[in-house]
């Protein structure tokens, strides 16, 4: 199985569910759009990791990942994990998990919409 372990911004944790050593890890603050999507293709499996739920989904916007992502995922590769802010990505609004220290500046709350995550009515 080839992983791709994306690396949110203000990441707290540096755990991977890759154990593979050469499982390549992308930054998503430093990262171009177009390697993030080379990495994808190559990828049967993303891994996100949490920290910032909102400086995450500005950078996910800034790289395209979202619209590359969902497609991808949608369509059965690679499979989707994520932790933390990495599982909030999964849902189809990141608007409830807004911090005052959270450093993003997106103009959109939407998620990927892979999964119904969030608060309940």
């Amino acid at each position: 199985m080839r992983c791709l372990h994306l690396l949110a911004p203000c990441t707290f944790t540096r755990t991977s569910l890759c154990a593979s050593t050469s499982t390549p890890t992308l930054d998503l603050e430093h990262t171009e759009p177009s390697a993030v999507e080379r990495a994808l293709r190559a990828a049967d499996l993303v891994f996100v990791t949490g920290g910032y739920a909102i400086f995450l989904l500005q950078h996910v916007h800034r790289t395209h990942l979202d619209q590359i992502l969902r497609q991808a995922v949608t369509s059965g590769r690679p499979a989707y994990v994520g932790i933390s802010a990495g599982a909030a990505l999964a849902g189809p609004d990141l608007h409830f998990f807004r911090d005052r220290q959270d450093p993003g500046q997106a103009t959109s709350t939407t998620g990927l919409d892979l999964v119904p995550l969030g608060p309940r009515g």
